[in-house]
Order: C-alpha cells, then sequence, then structure tokens
C-alpha cells in the first residue's frame, strides 16, 4: 500500500456497520469493544522513508521509537493505554 490513507480506505467501507465498533477510524485511532468490560484502540501511522525521515539522518533506533512514539501518541489521544 502506498501510505496509511490507503490503508484506511480500504478496511472502512463496511466498519459503521459492525455493531462493535465504538468510533470509527479518524485522525487517530479506531474503537471497538471487545466484551462488556473492555473495549481496545487500534491504530495504524506508516513512516515513509523521504516524506517521515531519512536513513541518512536518522539510526534503525531511532526510525523504531520515531515509529513507536507516533502510534504511542495516537493511542494516548483515544483516552487509551497503552
Amino acid at each position: 500500500m502506498k501510505d496509511e490513507f490507503e490503508w484506511i480506505n480500504s478496511i472502512t467501507p463496511g466498519h459503521f456497520f459492525q455493531k462493535e465498533v465504538v468510533q470509527g477510524i479518524g485522525d487517530d485511532a479506531a474503537l471497538w469493544s471487545v466484551n462488556e468490560e473492555m473495549d481496545q484502540v487500534v491504530c495504524v501511522d506508516t513512516m515513509v522513508e523521504g516524506v517521515h525521515f531519512t536513513k541518512n539522518t536518522l539510526s534503525p533506533y531511532q526510525m523504531g521509537f520515531k515509529a513507536l512514539a507516533v502510534n504511542v501518541s495516537d493511542i494516548a489521544a483515544m483516552g487509551g493505554i497503552p
């Protein structure tokens, strides 16, 4: 897939009709009910070389840290606990 928006568009057509979906994918993540006691947050942020980073300026460790940070940020924006 080209980017995260293409991925989102590939999974969203039927999500509005699933009773488990509490809040569909928006700017940050989606929220759905796993059971009566728990909801689950899911997010996907892609990292594209030349757009979000260059391998000449970030080490593999730094790239991994950034990928983790942007996704944890999306979970926090939805009120989730990582």
